[in-house]
C-alpha cells in the first residue's frame, strides 16, 4: 500500500483496515474494520466533502472491485470522490450529503437533496444479471 492510499484511509476516518486477498496491494479498494465501535452518542459519519458517490452496504459485506470500477467509470467519478461505509456507520447519519448515495443490499434512508440508488448487496450483482441490467438503467438516469 502506498502513502497516497494510506493518507486517504485515514483522512476518510479509518483507524485500522486489512486488505482483502483477492485484492492487489495497488487496489483502490479496502475492507476496512473499524478500531472502535460506536456508542450511542456518536458522531455522524464524516464523509469527505470531495466524496460524489457515497457506497452503503450491508455489515458484514465487502465491496467487489470490478463491479464498482465499472460503476465509476460510467458516473465519471474517481476513486478518491467514492466513500464506502456499512448500514451500521450510516445509520449515524453523515455530515456531507454526496451527489449520489448508493444503498447495496440495505434498506435506503432519506438523504435530502442526495440522488439514491438502491441494489441487491455487491456479491448479489455478481450473479443476478436482471438486477445489473437494472443497476445499469439506474446510472443511465442519474443526472451527475
Amino acid at each position: 500500500m502506498n502513502a497516497l492510499q494510506i493518507q486517504t484511509l485515514q483522512e476518510m476516518g479509518f483507524e485500522l483496515w486489512s486488505l482483502r486477498d483477492q485484492f492487489s496491494s495497488d487496489s483502490p479498494f479496502f475492507h476496512h474494520s473499524p478500531l472502535k465501535e460506536h456508542s450511542s452518542k456518536s458522531q455522524a459519519l464524516a464523509v469527505p466533502q470531495q466524496c460524489r458517490l457515497l457506497l452503503v452496504i450491508g455489515n458484514d459485506a465487502s465491496s467487489q472491485e470490478p463491479l464498482l470500477s465499472s460503476v465509476l467509470q460510467a458516473l465519471g467519478i474517481k476513486v478518491s470522490e467514492l466513500f464506502v461505509t456499512s448500514e451500521r456507520e450510516f445509520c449515524n447519519g453523515v455530515s456531507h450529503t454526496p451527489s449520489i448515495c448508493w444503498f447495496a443490499g440495505v434498506s435506503p434512508q432519506p438523504m435530502g437533496e442526495g440522488q439514491i440508488i438502491e441494489t441487491l448487496a455487491l456479491e448479489s450483482l455478481r450473479q443476478d444479471w436482471q438486477a445489473k441490467r437494472a443497476l445499469w438503467r439506474e446510472l443511465r438516469e442519474l443526472d451527475v
